[in-house]
């Protein structure tokens, strides 16, 4: 059933869009006019996919947190301070989170072996995945409301 709540006015729209762009057997219109509509009708198609595609604002929070908590360890790295207590349990942080990185944002939290609190149905947590330049990667599970992230690094770290 929910599919079909998506196909059938798609499958619609393009029925429609098809027919104003076959004109075989009616009176010829306007070029312009034809392609003001199926432009038209193509951007409120992308404006409305547009608006389904956005994460959530949990997820948003969890990334700009991220970012601030990875901002604040790397500072604290270059100047021989010690790094935010949630950050202690990533291996090699302070010689690896270097340089250039992304934040991937997921809601399949389980991937990380981490304890984290029980949450309710319905409540949205993050992963957050942090990729640097160097092949150097850790994650991060925010769960709201506390949103207090546990961290733990995914590369594999040799010790000297």
């Amino acid at each position: 059933m929910p599919r079909l709540i998506f196909y059938l006015p798609l499958g619609l729209f393009f029925r429609w869009l098809l027919g104003i762009l076959d004109t075989t057997g009616r009176v010829a219109s306007s070029g312009l006019l034809r392609l003001l509509k199926v432009t038209f009708s193509i951007l409120i198609v992308a404006v409305i996919g547009g608006r389904f595609s956005q994460i959530s604002p949990d997820a948003k929070n969890a990334l700009k947190d991220m970012n601030v908590l990875l901002l604040e360890g790397m500072s604290a790295v270059a100047s021989g301070e010690e790094v935010p207590e949630v950050l202690i349990p990533v291996d090699g942080f302070a010689q690896y989170a270097t340089g250039d990185y992304t934040l991937e944002w997921s809601s399949d939290v389980d991937r990380l072996p981490v304890t984290r609190p029980m949450v309710s149905f319905g409540v949205t947590e993050s992963l957050i995945i942090v990729r640097f330049e160097n092949n150097y990667i850790f994650g991060c599970a925010f769960t709201p409301p506390v949103n207090t992230p546990k961290c733990i690094n995914i590369t594999r770290v040799r010790k000297p």
